[in-house]
């Protein structure tokens, strides 16, 4: 059975372009592979978190932001969204996360 066409596998072989793309500190790289990813699959939180790390290492803070946002919405355990978002913040609008309400 041959696979190399599976959907999966050709969605993973584009995350890894994105992830490429960002260690190579190419932003825009990173910015068009997962903004393809997402054309396909919206959905995609591990993409939004990408694209988000992409606008961030070109500066464009805000988009960023929106996009961590956008993958925590759709997967609040995603840890790089976890990660990334309180910083995009305070980069963009100097936010802190305030006191944790008690439950």
């Amino acid at each position: 059975m041959d696979l190399s066409d599976h959907p999966k596998l050709a969605m993973m072989r584009k995350l890894r372009t994105g992830i490429n793309a960002l260690k190579e500190k190419d932003a825009e790289g990173a910015i068009n592979a997962f903004s393809e990813i997402l054309e396909e699959d919206p959905t995609n939180a591990t993409a939004h978190v990408g694209l988000g790390r992409g606008y961030a290492r070109n500066n464009e803070h805000q988009k960023a932001v929106e996009h961590f946002d956008i993958a925590l919405e759709q997967d609040g355990d995603l840890a790089n969204a976890l990660r990334y978002t309180p910083r995009g913040r305070v980069l963009v609008e100097g936010w802190s996360p305030g006191p944790v309400p008690a439950n």
